[in-house]
C-alpha cells in the first residue's frame, strides 16, 4: 500500500478556504515560491481531512449551491423563486396591498442579485476540486 503524502502546495486563495472550512488540523507556513503567477502557501493538512473535504463536504456543498440555484431561477410554480415571488408581489398590488406588493419585489429583486453569488461560490468549490481533490493521490 501506498503512503500518501500530507503536504500539499496550494496558492494563497484556496489556503483560506480550506483553513476555514475543512475538518482537521492545518497549519500554514509560507514557501519559497517558484510559481510566477503567484504567491504559494505550504499547507500540512491530514489526509483524513482531505478525504473528508472533497469526497463529503464538497459535493454537498455543490448539490446545496445547484439546489439553491434551481430554486431562485424557477419558474413562477417554483416556490421561492424570482418568478413566484414577482407573482406574489403582481397578486398583492391587485389586492389593493401595495405595502405588501413592495416588500415582495425586493425580496425578489434581493434574491435575483443572489445569483451571482451562488454561481461564484460554485466556480470555486470546482476550482478547489479541480486543483486540490483530482490532484491528491488515490483521487
Amino acid at each position: 500500500m501506498a503512503v500518501l503524502p500530507s503536504t500539499l502546495t496550494l496558492t494563497a486563495a484556496l489556503t483560506a478556504v480550506l483553513l476555514t472550512g475543512s475538518a482537521g488540523p492545518a497549519t500554514a507556513a509560507p514557501a519559497a515560491s517558484a510559481d510566477p503567477t503567484g504567491p504559494t502557501t505550504t499547507l500540512t493538512v491530514s489526509t483524513a481531512a482531505l478525504d473528508q473535504l472533497c469526497d463529503v463536504r464538497l459535493p454537498a456543498m455543490l448539490s446545496r449551491a445547484h439546489d439553491r440555484l434551481a430554486r431562485i431561477q424557477g419558474d413562477a410554480s417554483t416556490p421561492g423563486s424570482v418568478s413566484w415571488t414577482r407573482a406574489r408581489a403582481d397578486q398583492a398590488a391587485a389586492d389593493g396591498h401595495a405595502d405588501l406588493s413592495a416588500r415582495l419585489r425586493l425580496r425578489a429583486d434581493q434574491r435575483a442579485g443572489r445569483v451571482g453569488h451562488v454561481e461564484a461560490a460554485i466556480a470555486r468549490a470546482g476550482q478547489i476540486q479541480s486543483q486540490v481533490c483530482s490532484t491528491r493521490p488515490g483521487a
